[in-house]
């Protein structure tokens, strides 16, 4: 009997200590674990994934929290664009995009005067967003990439004078669903996976519990 509530008591400790574990990175994935991202996709399917693709230069970078007293990893960041090449969006010259203060939120970092490969999509009020799993890259790395770019979609021009980011031509859909996951952090896709092993655990311990009462 004093084995058999050993065993019981320590499968109801290994329980709690999963739980702990598994709880950590779903109640707070920011504080947990820095951002982790999934595999990027291929250029055809980032082209489609995305409201906007660009290479450009920054010009600016400016915090809209700048002001206040709390500031968060989660803040956004606005960063403007000299826009220079095109291959998805009705994109102006300057155009600006938001992403967050810190990679540990899934932020990208620019840096000022230096010239990067966008990948972004378009957020609910319209603005243009981006973050550290759209793919986006440093434009004198990006070489191949741009290759691949123009061998879907020939590059353009950005609209001389239009104050704007996203065209009508890349509707809010583009980037909704499935295509827009493959680009989601991994604490997100796996909720899923610790719930269900959560669960078998739960069932082997009931199951250990009662074949001990039995036997």
């Amino acid at each position: 009997m004093r084995i058999t509530r050993r065993l019981t008591s320590g499968a109801i400790t290994l329980l709690i200590l999963f739980m702990t574990i598994i709880a950590a990175p779903i109640i707070g994935p920011e504080r947990a674990y820095a951002c982790s991202c999934a595999t990027v996709p291929e250029m055809d399917k980032a082209l489609i994934s995305h409201s906007a693709v660009f290479a450009g230069e920054v010009t600016k970078i400016e915090q809209e929290n700048k002001n206040k007293e709390t500031i968060s990893s989660a803040d956004k960041v606005e960063v403007t664009f000299n826009v220079a090449k095109v291959w998805k969006g009705d994109l102006s010259k300057q155009t600006k995009v938001l992403t967050v203060e810190s990679e540990a939120t899934c932020g990208y970092t620019f840096a000022d005067n230096m010239s990067y490969l966008v990948f972004a999509y378009e957020g609910e009020d319209g603005s243009l967003l981006t973050g550290l799993c759209n793919g986006n890259a440093p434009l004198s790395g990006a070489g191949e990439q741009m290759k691949q770019l123009d061998a879907i979609h020939q590059s353009y021009e950005p609209i001389a004078g239009k104050e704007g980011a996203v065209a009508e031509a890349a509707p809010r859909s583009a980037v909704t669903g499935a295509e827009q996951n493959e680009n989601a952090p991994l604490w997100k896709s796996g909720w899923a996976i610790a719930l269900v092993a959560l669960v078998v655990l739960a069932g082997f311990v009931l199951w250990l519990a009662r074949s001990r009462r039995r036997g």
